[in-house]
């Protein structure tokens, strides 16, 4: 907490006890998670400023701003390095400025120090500061030298107090050891990014125990109207969680004890009972307004008022006496004393805790007998034993040095004193998922899942085609991600960060196949992001009902050709890996076996149609190239009958002879490629291939619907242009 009234206040008035001097250093972990060779978690002393995290885990890209360019981050601050973050990043060469984008979080890597010249301090809290204004999320300091870490604390004066206002990163103190690894790491070039853990700071409960120590005193300035602040911003969920019996809250204040040997002015102006219970003079003026006895005299008003309405049912009432007192019972206006408390006690008190018996309650508490009687009074003797832990166990909170301190399930807290960095600590202190419903309120925890941030982008919620299908669900701790159909949630092992990943459900699960669209023949499934589309029943194009795709058909011999092929393989290929675009189509134009591609985009006969092999798909070796039908000719004489006849019956003994021929060497010719073929792929009665696979693409692209009519024989239209026409593959 941030330093306001601190006990070292004391040593000029020759008080306090050494049991008073620690103070407790609290813990979060960290972790590099890149590269995954350079694995390894360090522990950082939380700083007793900023915003902690508390519950959460921050993930970000480590950078350390350095003159040695081999860091990753090069930058010049003049007489003392950019390293130690002494000085503005943006008055750095050349200035620095991290880039902000959604989902992108920054962890600054800065050195303590330097030390030694005392003109010129360094502060951590100028080392946040900067590192905020530069884009950073959190900051690590790097210790100067080995050693147990320490908590870093933030001046102690009014300029400080207005500047600790404004900071909203988290900060920690890492070992010179462990600094000096992730220096290494960015060394070596690669991106580093380390995670910081706030998960398990502070134990877990289903009733979370805290304690608030602070003191009725208004004249120490800023940290004194911050405390009044805090109350006055807390109360309404200090209510909540009290009425719901989900928090036992104790409010508490410093006392110390006036030693043997110290003047005998002092410890009368601030002490009560011969200085067995003393606070500091508020104006540190012994001889003039109020003195250090005035106010212990109205700190025993308000612990008073916290027992009697806890004792009566109603410890929440403590939040009303103590923002009232605060806001009527000034020093500055005379009104501070035990006349305007009993006011107060009589505003907020209510029926139960103002009755007869509760009145009488607090009436009793509040008498302590003269200021000069050697008895004890327990209530002061319970705070005294309250604010000192132990040293080497912090389980009990530890030694409450400083004012305010916030101790939660006995653990001393530590950020800045508002009311949405104190409440998320206490959420943190509930078993995940068991947190308040006021936990995932705006003002205590960040949306996640608003559109852009980290939890939006990881859950897919900004996707058109996962609207409906994927849900970022904001919690206290982060944000969940709930997957619906077509995705499967993804949890990162180191990080523990969710995501949505999209799930090809044609390929990978049997809910497509089980849809009538889809499981047909001549049925495709088609993957989209977060889902599927059946086509139902594609008919076969390559018929006259459909013009043969629109592709080029011609008659030769009696027997109607065209250039449509059947492209379902293919197509269904694309379709189950969501490969699909504007041209893919279940055909494809192409000229048919034995026919070539004209220059005008039709198809021709490469051969005579009796020299080619249909099953092969080719002209048989040596077979004469197709020659145009002959122009109609006119008639004759009788001789040229005569001659007609002799020519006609000579070939026709021809042709016999050559058929004959042609049979013989297109068996043998059948033999040999189909021998040599069944070794590469596979022919009739060989098993079918694997429908997924793509086979040649060049081979099979589909083609647009249509085509061009025109051609020397017939209508279609081919071309080997190689453009990506509907006819490239003829």
């Amino acid at each position: 907490m941030r330093p306001a009234l601190i006990l070292g206040l004391c040593v000029a008035l020759a008080v306090g006890t050494p049991a008073l001097g620690a103070f407790n250093v609290e813990k979060g972990n960290g972790a590099v998670v890149a590269p995954a060779a350079g694995r390894r978690r360090f522990d950082v002393a939380l700083a007793d400023f900023g915003k902690p995290r508390y519950g959460a885990l921050l993930t970000g890209q480590l950078v350390y701003p350095s003159e040695d360019a081999a860091f990753g981050t090069p930058a010049r601050c003049g007489d003392v390095g950019c390293n130690f973050g002494c000085s503005p990043f943006n008055e750095s060469s050349p200035p620095l400025s991290l880039p902000r984008a959604p989902g992108r979080r920054f962890v600054m890597l800065l050195d303590r120090g330097p030390r030694g010249d005392a003109s010129r301090p360094c502060y951590f809290l100028s080392k946040a500061l900067h590192a905020q204004a530069a884009g950073a999320d959190a900051l690590l300091v790097v210790n100067d030298g080995p050693g147990d870490l320490s908590t870093a604390v933030p001046p102690r004066d009014e300029g400080a107090a207005r500047a600790l206002a404004g900071l909203t990163i988290s900060a920690g103190l890492i070992s010179q050891e462990d600094g000096a690894a992730l220096k290494e790491l960015l060394r070596r070039g690669a991106p580093v990014a380390v995670a910081l853990n706030w998960t398990d700071v502070l134990p877990r409960s289903s009733k979370v125990t805290w304690e608030f120590w602070t003191n009725s005193n208004d004249e120490c300035g800023r940290v004194c109207d911050e405390q009044r602040e805090f109350i006055k911003g807390f109360k309404s969920a200090a209510r909540s969680l009290q009425v719901k019996g989900l928090v036992d809250f104790t409010p508490h204040y410093l006392v110390w004890v006036c030693q043997p040997g110290s003047s005998q002015e002092d410890c009368n102006s601030q002490c009560i009972r011969g200085g067995r219970y003393c606070c500091p003079d508020p104006d540190d003026n012994i001889h003039e307004g109020y003195s250090g006895a005035d106010v212990l005299k109205m700190n025993i008003r308000s612990l008073c008022f916290a027992k009697v309405s806890k004792d009566r049912g109603e410890p929440w009432l403590w939040w009303q006496y103590a923002d009232r007192f605060g806001e009527e019972c000034r020093m500055n206006n005379g009104l501070y004393g035990p006349d305007c408390a009993q006011k107060v006690f009589d505003a907020v008190a209510g029926p139960n805790v103002g009755g007869p018996e509760g009145r009488a309650a607090w009436l009793a508490c509040i008498e302590t007998g003269s200021d000069y009687s050697d008895s004890p009074i327990p209530l002061l003797d319970a705070e005294l034993a309250a604010q000192v832990g132990s040293d080497d166990d912090s389980s009990d909170g530890g030694t409450v040095a400083i004012l305010p301190t916030v101790r939660v399930a006995g653990r001393q807290y530590r950020g800045g004193l508002s009311p949405g960095s104190v409440l998320r600590a206490l959420c943190a202190a509930f078993p995940a998922g068991g947190e308040p419903s006021v936990c995932n309120e705006a003002w205590v925890s960040e949306d996640e899942c608003r559109e852009g941030a980290e939890g939006w982008l990881a859950c897919k919620s900004g996707e058109n085609s996962a609207q409906g299908r994927t849900r970022c669900i904001n919690t206290f701790r982060g944000f969940d991600c709930d997957c619906g159909p077509g995705h499967m949630r993804v949890t990162d092992a180191v990080t523990g960060d969710q995501s949505c990943s999209a799930v090809n459900e044609c390929l990978s699960s049997a809910v497509a196949w089980t849809r009538e669209g889809c499981s047909c023949e001549r049925c495709v499934c088609s993957h989209v992001p977060g889902g599927f589309n059946c086509s139902g029943p594609i008919p076969d194009y390559c018929t006259a009902e459909h013009d043969y795709g629109g592709c080029w058909r011609g008659s030769f011999g009696g027997r109607l050709h065209h250039a449509c092929a059947d492209n379902m393989r293919l197509y269904r290929y694309a379709a189950q890996n969501g490969r699909m675009d504007d041209g893919t189509r279940p055909f494809v134009c192409r000229c048919p076996p034995c026919f070539r591609a004209t220059p005008s985009g039709g198809c021709e006969p490469a051969c005579d149609p009796s020299a080619c092999d249909a099953s092969l798909g080719a002209c048989l070796p040596g077979a004469p190239p197709a020659q145009p039908a002959p122009p109609p000719r006119g008639g004759g004489g009788g001789g040229g009958a005569g001659l007609g006849a002799a020519l006609l019956v000579a070939a026709v003994a021809a042709a016999a002879v050559c058929g004959a021929s042609n049979w013989h060497a297109r068996q043998q010719l059948q033999r040999e490629v189909r021998s040599i073929l069944e070794d590469y792929v596979p022919l009739a009665g060989a098993p079918l291939a694997d429908p997924n696979d793509p086979g040649d693409p060049s081979a099979s692209t589909p083609t647009s619907w249509g085509g061009s009519r025109s051609g020397s024989y017939g209508r279609g239209g081919c071309s080997n242009s190689g453009s990506g026409s509907p006819a490239a593959h003829c």
